[in-house]
């Protein structure tokens, strides 16, 4: 969980400096969208990495597996 919180900060922190480099402002529609995009990506690598640990634990739990 440490790790984590520590990427989300780190996240954030590279958001800003995003924000600040292209100086917009943050209820501007454009910048966003841009956090949803950013968010979308996120969002489908926590469903990725969801899905790729409860297919290992199906296998680690298959009665098929445990014989062998």
């Amino acid at each position: 969980m440490q790790l984590i919180k520590e990427n989300g900060i780190m996240a954030g922190k590279l958001l800003k400096e995003v924000l600040d480099a292209v100086k917009i402002e943050r209820k501007s529609p454009m910048w966003l969208a841009y956090l949803q995009y950013v968010n979308e990506i996120v969002l489908d690598g926590i469903a990725k990495v969801i899905c790729t640990a409860l297919a290992y634990l199906n296998d680690q739990i298959d009665p098929v597996n445990i014989k062998k």
